[in-house]
Formats: structure tokens, sequence, C-alpha cells
């Protein structure tokens, strides 16, 4: 397991058996041998409202603290970020995803669809995802607060990911 107590992919023990799973939530450690019946077990078990009729993440090591969710769902959800559950895999690629929202954008990749359009007159570009557009849509605006700090470089930049690509071209 990693240091924030999430499970790592490709666990395996001796003989190629799958190894057993532990279920980190606080005061259970009930062991399984394949991760959906540790994701069961979790929405069977733990799910459960708690002060407030909010939803808690008892996972060990959870960095969200006593942060509650609204919905049962979202903590579920959540939980996967510790378990590594991808249950919605493309039909087109070997990929997986934790949330449906995220396999619908990266379906786009196949079939090319892109929805999100630049709302700026006489732009046109075109985004799989409403977080391009987003990035891309603030290239028109003359604030880019992002500037490259290698010794020459000019380049400034909207958003702190882009100069992140950036200065990968150096390296």
């Amino acid at each position: 397991s990693d240091s924030d107590g999430s499970i790592s992919s490709g666990e395996s023990s001796l003989h190629g058996q799958p190894a057993p799973i532990r279920c980190r939530w606080k005061m259970c450690g009930e062991w399984f041998t394949q991760l959906e019946s540790l994701a069961s077990h979790v929405t069977h078990v733990h799910a459960v409202s708690g002060k407030g009729g909010l939803f808690y993440c008892g996972w060990e090591g959870c960095t969200r603290g006593d942060r509650g969710f609204n919905a049962r769902y979202k903590m579920l959800v959540h939980v996967r970020t510790h378990t590594n559950e991808k249950p919605h895999q493309c039909f087109q690629c070997e990929k997986s995803f934790s949330r449906a929202e995220n396999l619908k954008i990266h379906a786009r990749s196949h079939t090319g669809e892109r929805p999100y359009v630049c709302p700026v007159p006489g732009c046109g570009k075109a985004y799989s995802n409403s977080s391009d557009r987003f990035k891309h849509t603030r290239t028109h605006s003359v604030d880019k607060p992002y500037m490259c700090k290698v010794p020459g470089c000019p380049k400034r930049y909207t958003d702190p990911s882009s100069l992140r690509k950036h200065v990968k071209t150096f390296r």
C-alpha cells in the first residue's frame, strides 16, 4: 500500500495469486480477494450517514478529515481515490476510470467530438471538455500571470498547467 493508505495497483503475491486486499476503514480490517468485493463491502457496510446526515470517509490516512459529503454516491466515488477502483472501462481501448463522467470525456478522444466551443466571437476553437475550453478562453484575456523563470525565456501563461507543460520542454 502507498503512504496515503491507498491500495497500490498491481499488488500480487507468490504463485501468481492476487494479493489479498484489506479494508482500511477505521476499526475494520476485513480481507478480500477481489477489489470488487472490497468495493461492495464499503458500499453496504461503511457507506452510512453520520452526523448531520452527511457521509464521512473513514479510510485510514484520508486527508479529507471530517469534511462530510452531502450525498452517499459522492463519498463512494471519493473512496475510489483510496482503493484505486476504476469500474468505468472504455470499450475502445484499455483505459478505465473511477468516474463515469471521466470515461464520457475520454470517449470523445475516439469519436473526435468537441462540444465545448470557445465563446469569443471569431475564434471557433472547440474542446472535448469544459475545463480545456475554460483554459483556452483565458488566453484571449491579456492577463498572463504565470511566467517562465528560465533565463531569457519570455513565455507567459494564463494557467499553471500550461506553464508546467512548457517547463517540461527544458528537461
